[in-house]
């Protein structure tokens, strides 16, 4: 886990609750998650943060 995952896990108390990181820009558009494109200084695209909530049988709820 990177550094910023482990403080938001620690942060948050959610040490059971697998969380994503790192994903190619390529696996984020498999997952149809927002890319917004960097300004000035920033990276040329990243990937805004989404939750997604799985049920017991491993469906989206």
């Amino acid at each position: 886990m990177n550094a910023i995952a482990k403080a938001i896990s620690n942060e948050w108390d959610i040490d059971d609750i697998p969380l994503g990181y790192e994903f190619l820009i390529k696996e984020a558009r498999q997952w149809s998650l927002y890319i917004s494109e960097g300004i000035k200084n920033e990276p040329t695209h990243s990937i805004e943060p989404r939750l997604f909530l799985i049920t017991p049988n491993q469906t989206l709820y």
